[in-house]
């Protein structure tokens, strides 16, 4: 029996190696490279190391960081891949609209690395719907509409070392700028992260657990280190407590109105708490799968 599943085993490895999926010479080109040649998951690597979508341009993100400064009205939801991103852009947008306010998380808050990338590749579609929106554009932004309670909020999966502004979170701070950071257990976020690479046709993963796992623990994946990622950042809320606040996923699915009232307070908002629950009923799982946010 052991000598028959060896063999079984040897056979996929041999049929996975025959079939791999190796970045097109335009591809590499681009700087696309694979993490794992038997297994996949696709990737760009900035000039720090650190690991980027594959369908990010680098340079406009490195235009980004180094142009677009924050200002008062901005709000950043900063989260390492996978661990409550378009909750919390739910949660922030209806905070600011309103419990009975249209949401689109996604086009509302959009993914600021993923906007100036899609202006370098017209016509490209990211799974995220981030719509495309230029450094000059976003430079020249100026408070959000009124419906919005002035504020324009914003999504990253940066670490606060890449924070895609100029300054990082002492310059956000500086201008008044707020950052909501929400944490996950690293192995939930792992395993999401796995189904997440394994959806997405870009990424060309097709291992399990047993090939992601190492990959994820040696930082070798989408923001690298989830370790490295989480220090920044709360080292960041330790220095800069007014502007950079710490969620935790886990607490926002044991009780998701107090955790709701810490967000609007960080952001300067009073809401009943009436309308607290009301939000929280707009942000479940179930209510937010029906209005497909999942």
């Amino acid at each position: 029996m052991a000598n028959s599943a060896r063999a079984q085993q040897e056979a996929l490895s041999q049929v996975m190696q025959e079939s791999a999926v190796e970045p097109s010479s335009e591809e590499q080109g681009a700087g696309v490279m694979l993490a794992d040649p038997l297994w996949g998951y696709k990737y760009k690597q900035e000039h720090s190391g650190l690991i980027q979508p594959f369908d990010f341009i680098l340079d406009a993100v490195y235009e980004l960081r180094s142009t677009l400064e924050p200002k008062a009205h901005d709000v950043y939801i900063a989260t390492y891949p996978k661990c409550g991103t378009t909750w919390m852009q739910q949660i922030c947008m209806l905070l600011l609209r309103g419990s009975d306010a249209a949401c689109d998380p996604m086009k509302d808050a959009p993914w600021l690395e993923m906007a100036v990338s899609r202006v370098a590749t017209p016509g490209y579609r990211p799974v995220s719907g981030t719509p495309s929106l230029s450094c000059e554009a976003l430079c020249a932004l100026g408070p959000g509409p009124e419906a919005d309670s002035g504020r324009r909020v914003w999504k990253t999966h940066a670490p606060a070392s890449a924070a895609p502004w100029r300054g990082g979170p002492a310059a956000a701070a500086g201008a008044g700028a707020k950052v909501v950071v929400v944490s996950r257990n690293p192995k939930d976020a792992a395993v999401s992260m796995l189904h997440h690479s394994r959806n997405i046709p870009g990424f060309c993963w097709r291992g399990g657990w047993d090939e992601f796992a190492p990959l994820f623990l040696d930082g070798k994946v989408e923001s690298s280190s989830i370790w490295e990622w989480h220090r920044g950042w709360w080292e960041a809320a330790a220095s800069q407590p007014d502007c950079v606040l710490l969620v935790h996923f886990e607490d926002l699915k044991a009780d998701l109105p107090a955790e709701l009232a810490r967000v609007a307070a960080h952001l300067g908002l009073q809401r009943s708490a009436e309308e607290l629950q009301a939000v929280a009923a707009r942000c479940g799982f179930g209510a937010m799968k029906a209005a497909t946010c999942y």
